[in-house]
């Protein structure tokens, strides 16, 4: 079983958090990817606009637990500000954020490590169109550390395919976005059908395969914006998507009488 969660953060209660119309452009779109058989081929999909710190955790808290459940995977879209200041890496701006206060009112990577590490998912992917997404690698090393801390006690941290994080830019960048969404969100999405065209011998695309591609072809679109991607892997089997073009060729021809 697949479930997404998909959260877009476009207004904000502090009057020095300029508001991000893009944000929920791409909330919708990437939910639609993901509600689509064809493509992220999700069986739930919950969707939270403009939501709080508390309304956050408690809906990612449930999207891993029930893909743990259901010994499926979670993919999990943030589009909001974010911030990279110290070791503890990247924080996630909910609508009531304090820029003042970011450690008691924003959303760490390292916390969203902690709730994989409740949950236990088989399988997660994090994608985050946010500024200074290069911090999302602490959240990899916090997934490590809970994995090796559970091997010492003799528990067990489920991870039996992996953890994956696909941020928007590097920990000192800024995420670019129109008003009809974001540089980074657009490029993923038109990354994502690029790869199925190219590739319709392959009735899925892989995380890893598409994180490599959109770091390239960033490289040849963006001057300021360098996405990045970390993860903890037990399999390389993680899927993001179906393939469209091979998934319409297989309903096409099982379709055909014999």
């Amino acid at each position: 079983m697949r479930y997404g969660l998909v959260i877009s953060v476009e207004h904000f209660t502090h009057p020095s958090l300029r508001s991000l119309p893009g944000a929920a452009a791409d909330g919708e779109r990437v939910a639609q990817y993901l509600r689509d058989p064809e493509r992220g081929a999700c069986n739930d999909v919950w969707i939270l606009r403009d939501p709080t710190k508390m309304e956050i955790e408690l809906a990612l808290s449930k999207t891993l637990e029930a893909a743990s459940r259901s010994d499926g995977i979670a993919i999990v879209y943030i589009a909001s500000h974010g911030v990279t200041r110290d070791r503890n890496g990247l924080w996630l701006c909910p609508t009531d954020t304090d820029p003042d206060r970011v450690a008691a009112t924003a959303l760490s990577v390292q916390h969203i490590a902690a709730h994989v590490a409740e949950q236990t998912p088989r399988a997660s992917i994090f994608i985050f169109d946010v500024c200074n997404a290069g911090g999302l690698a602490s959240a990899a090393a916090a997934m490590a550390l809970d994995q090796l801390w559970a091997e010492s006690v003799g528990t067990n941290v489920a991870m039996p395919d992996g953890h994956f994080l696909l941020g928007a830019c590097s920990t000192t960048e800024y995420a670019g976005e129109h008003n009809t969404g974001g540089v980074f969100t657009s490029l993923l999405l038109d990354q994502l059908e690029a790869l199925a065209h190219e590739n319709p011998h392959l009735v899925v695309l892989l995380v890893e395969m598409v994180a490599g591609r959109v770091v390239a072809a960033a490289r040849d679109i963006f001057n300021d914006q360098r996405p990045t991607w970390s993860g903890v892997a037990i399999s390389g089997q993680v899927v993001l998507s179906r393939n469209p073009t091979s998934y319409r060729t297989h309903r096409d021809r099982s379709r055909v009488r014999t």
